[in-house]
């Protein structure tokens, strides 16, 4: 004999007539006969109260009316949860103080200043008398010429 019936096998057995297994088994174990008669009062206790439901007296209807009627007129109360209360402050206090962190912000160089620092440096070079590439080697002879330690003649004694 196999173990007793799960509570599905025997709910199922009352909804429709049980699987020869099934009900071999609930001729054979008490056990499982008396479980599926408990499951078959409840669900007959059950129906037999949702049919005596309707049969209650036109007042009970009536209070019943009356009742929902009273908590549709009255005025909702908005309850504002205290946590959310906070939100919109601790928002601000995280984005002033993310501001404060990143630090002061980049000088932000006007256009016209740039520009004409641009204007100055190209009449400079168009103004020089050695083209840009030169320049060093103009450097380099201006330090042999004039004597200038780390120039080639000094190096060499003279």
């Amino acid at each position: 004999m196999r173990e007793h019936l799960s509570d599905q096998e025997l709910m199922e057995s009352l909804e429709a007539e049980p699987a020869g297994d099934v009900l071999e088994h609930l001729v054979g174990c008490p056990r499982c006969r008396s479980e599926r008669q408990r499951f078959e009062a409840a669900v007959t206790g059950l129906a037999k109260q949702a049919h005596a439901s309707p049969d209650r007296p036109e007042a009970a209807w009536d209070r019943q009316a009356r009742q929902i009627l009273a908590r549709l007129r009255a005025p909702a109360r908005r309850v504002v949860p205290w946590r959310w209360t906070w939100a919109p402050v601790l928002v601000g206090l995280a984005v002033v103080a993310g501001l404060w962190l990143r630090g002061p912000s980049p000088r932000v160089v006007s256009p016209v200043e740039t520009d004409e620092a641009l204007l100055a440096a190209v009449d400079r070079r168009i103004q020089a008398d050695i083209p840009t590439a030169l320049q060093p080697a103009a450097l380099l002879l201006g330090a042999v010429e004039t004597g200038e330690p780390g120039s080639r003649d000094s190096r060499q004694g003279g």
